[in-house]
């Protein structure tokens, strides 16, 4: 699969406001190909989202819908990200305060990510109950290493939906997390996430060879250490 978008974890969709930073080539219409990205980014998400509500119609669970919206100037309208989730597992209260996810100092509205997570997962399409990829046993994921193949999807499950800092709440804006407190040792949670958002955090568009192609996937995590 690939996007015009770049949801990486540094630029944050700031492609989408691409054409005003890039008026020096007057050889390119930005302002076309930011319509043109707007309407496939629009275009992508409304098909998928019919897979996700035929999927949710045959499924049990405790399914929410993320709430948080992306604008799109261009066509006058804003959209949901598309991603509904399922909390199977709240941390204890011990854990719960064990670790506390952080504003990040050198980009606006981001948190520093956990630099390691030890974690359980599987990744499936919604035509199948056999996962594509998993870890089973558990291993240790550093969401800053740029080697890795992590997806925006990790990033968005694991952060909290605001931050603290300075005393005021900070809205995480597109990359925004889905619980109040973000994940925590003893976490377990299911994510149903538009292909857009399986793009890889730090590189390039081409995501893991192993999804399913212009579809949504299924992850699950269960969180057994966070630092």
């Amino acid at each position: 699969m690939k996007t015009l978008f770049k949801p990486l974890i540094v630029l944050a969709f700031a492609a989408i406001a691409f054409s005003s930073c890039m008026k020096d080539n007057d050889d390119i219409d930005y302002e076309a190909e930011a319509l043109k990205q707007e309407k496939t980014l629009d275009s992508l998400l409304s098909a998928e989202k019919i897979k996700i509500q035929d999927y949710l119609a045959l499924t049990e669970g405790n399914w929410q819908e993320d709430t948080v919206t992306i604008s799109l100037p261009r066509l006058g309208k804003t959209v949901k990200r598309g991603i509904w989730y399922e909390v199977l597992a709240e941390p204890t209260q011990v854990d719960d305060e064990a670790y506390e996810y952080e504003l990040s100092t050198s980009y606006a509205n981001q948190i520093n990510p956990p630099t390691k997570v030890k974690l359980k997962y599987a990744v499936y399409s919604l035509t199948s109950e056999t996962p594509l990829k998993e870890d089973a046993t558990g291993s240790d994921y550093n969401f800053t290493n740029t080697n890795t193949n992590l997806t925006v999807a990790w990033l968005i499950g694991f952060s909290p939906y605001t931050i603290q800092y300075n005393g005021n709440n900070v809205n995480l804006g597109l990359l925004a997390g889905l619980t109040e407190k973000g994940l925590k040792k003893g976490s377990e949670i299911r994510i149903i996430s538009p292909s857009y958002w399986s793009t890889p955090l730090y590189s390039g568009q081409q995501a893991p060879d192993y999804l399913p192609s212009n579809a949504p996937a299924i992850y699950k995590f269960e969180v057994l250490g966070i630092e």
